[in-house]
């Protein structure tokens, strides 16, 4: 399931991207634009995107992503300019940014070539280092403990301590917490 506070072509790219695999379904559900029958409320989800939550508009959004947290189902926050960083930031989702006023980076992903979880081919990593670069909230991002990052930052050629993607598991529950306008190309797996 994917849950948003608004549309955006972000959301568009996720569902195509997901769904060239038959094996998936993708539920898209926005809170201030649908019916709230709309939701189902008793469905198990294997993942739920959150896009842009918590929002720093939209209040039924932001319930229901508190609503959904406490089921512990894995979890992907997706992080861009309406996503409300100071309420991300007491969700413990595995990375906190504390952004310099609206100030942003332009960056492209480096693979951290410490991350072992699970591996990425060759042809995939090419692939991803020739994305067109994204915009990011510049500023401070500490990381939690059980966190790890899969690819990092790079500023022009420089490759940066910041996370760009990262996962998570602490008390059971995983996370993964990226900035917006990549995710949609990386899931692709075709």
């Amino acid at each position: 399931m994917l849950v948003a506070a608004s549309p955006h072509p972000d959301i568009k790219a996720i569902r195509a991207a997901i769904e060239k695999n038959e094996n998936y379904q993708l539920d898209v559900f926005i809170p201030e634009l649908s019916p709230a029958e709309q939701f189902k409320k008793n469905e198990k989800y294997d993942l739920i995107i959150f896009h842009q939550l918590p929002a720093k508009k939209g209040v039924v959004a932001n319930n229901l992503l508190k609503e959904l947290m406490v089921k512990n189902t894995p979890s992907i926050f997706i992080v861009g300019g309406e996503t409300n960083l100071s309420n991300s930031n007491n969700l413990q989702i595995g990375v906190s940014i504390l952004s310099s006023g609206f100030q942003t980076d332009k960056v492209t992903p480096a693979f951290n070539p410490s991350f072992s979880r699970f591996n990425f081919s060759d042809e995939r990593k090419s692939i991803v280092s020739r994305y067109p670069p994204i915009t990011v909230p510049f500023g401070n991002y500490r990381l939690a403990q059980s966190s790890e990052v899969i690819l990092y930052q790079r500023v022009g050629s420089l490759t940066t301590d910041k996370p760009l993607l990262i996962v998570n598991e602490n008390n059971g529950a995983k996370t993964a917490a990226k900035s917006r306008g990549f995710l949609g190309r990386s899931l692709d797996t075709s």
